[in-house]
């Protein structure tokens, strides 16, 4: 009888393993993640969509400024469509790659493109509004038409650069690029991700948190003057004095909605680039089996910081846009209520044809020629 329910157990776990892991069914947690992720996708790519038709269709938002907020959008937008679409397939394998290696590597680079790009996208804002802090009244000679188209290309140039970069690994020269195991697709490469995570986020977080410091100096010796009722001798300029403080408080008041968007990022991305470092390069630190005391903080960092926050980044900003900016709001206001007015009056034309239709019924209905034993409209006046 032990023999039979052993045999009968081998025979079973046989089976299971010649079960395809992207045959199986998903897990009702991986079920929640995929639908969260799917919400995310949908939202990011709605309030993106939009930050970027209000800009392009309103000649009165075609600033630099903005420019750089489309660029943003448009990282976001990449992300919701090269990069997440992917984690749902794996999510609903339970967290298995059923999918090529080829595909995997392209995944992994275009995820590195997407997240340098946004991070490089914030610190070109950043710069941006320094220079318009520092410089209210020479700001639109400074930055151009033609530095800006630069400045802007500079920034993908770069995310490009550095995303190629891993389409090489830089740990076995010629060995496999990316790996696939019952972890999923992972390219496992300390050297780039800590030469990427120098280049694509700590180095322009470090430009951001330097010009967003120079930019609430300057605002909160701009609140004092006011409170005195005096412009600081140290900024007072050539020019009126009456445009400069209100450039300036224009300036700061956008400095303080793009630092906003900054902060909400740097909360979202900076845990995961340091989980992913220190994982690399000391992967007994964050082994649950290494430290069981330590076991449920782990899966509460992995939960919060690497599979959700920076998933939904790219859905935070547009909605940080139309709230903290007045005059991208009140675009989009009018944009969605025409836009609304236009699908309302795309869905009553069917009913006005079919009411016409009806009434034209109705006429000939009360008008029969001669000879049918009716009475006309005109037999009744007659």
């Amino acid at each position: 009888m032990l023999s039979l329910t052993v045999a009968l157990s081998n025979q079973s776990t046989k089976i299971d393993q010649s079960i395809s892991f992207c045959q199986k069914e998903t897990s009702p947690p991986h079920i929640a993640q995929a639908v969260f992720l799917v919400i995310i996708i949908i939202v990011t790519l709605l309030g993106n969509g939009s930050v970027c038709a209000t800009v392009i269709l309103n000649r009165s938002l075609r600033t630099f400024t903005n420019l750089l907020v489309v660029s943003l959008a448009i990282s976001d937008i990449m992300f919701a469509t090269l990069s997440l679409p992917f984690r749902v397939h794996q999510t609903i394998h339970n967290f298995k790659w059923c999918l090529s290696e080829g595909l995997c590597q392209f995944w992994v680079w275009a995820d590195s493109l997407c997240c340098c790009a946004s991070i490089w996208n914030l610190a070109l804002i950043s710069v941006d509004r320094f220079l318009a802090t520092k410089y209210p009244l020479t700001y639109h000679q400074l930055i151009t038409r033609r530095r800006a188209v630069l400045m802007v290309a500079s920034v993908w140039l770069l995310s490009l650069l550095v995303s190629s970069l891993g389409l090489f690994n830089w740990t076995n020269v010629g060995g496999k690029n990316v790996n696939i195991h019952t972890n999923g697709c992972m390219k496992v490469d300390p050297p780039f991700y800590t030469v990427a995570a120098a280049t694509g986020f700590f180095l322009p977080l470090l430009i951001v948190l330097c010009a967003y410091s120079y930019v609430f100096y300057i605002a909160m010796g701009h609140i004092r003057a006011i409170a005195r009722t005096t412009v600081p001798a140290s900024r007072v300029i050539e020019g009126n004095t009456k445009e400069k403080n209100q450039a300036l408080t224009r300036e700061i008041k956008a400095a303080k909605t793009l630092a906003i968007v900054v902060g909400v990022f740097t909360i979202c991305w900076f845990p995961f680039f340091v989980a992913i470092v220190v994982r690399f390069w000391c992967e007994s630190c964050v082994e649950a089996e290494q430290n069981p005391k330590l076991k449920y903080f782990f899966m509460f960092v992995n939960i919060t910081f690497v599979y959700t926050l920076p998933q939904i980044n790219s859905a935070c900003n547009p909605f940080i846009y139309v709230i903290f900016s007045k005059k991208l709001r009140l675009a989009f206001v009018r944009m969605f209520r025409k836009f609304r007015n236009q699908i309302w009056d795309w869905l009553e034309k069917p009913e006005r044809k079919s009411n016409g239709r009806r009434e034209m019924n109705i006429a000939n209905a009360a008008y029969v020629g001669p000879g049918t034993g009716s009475v006309t409209a005109l037999d009744c006046k007659l």
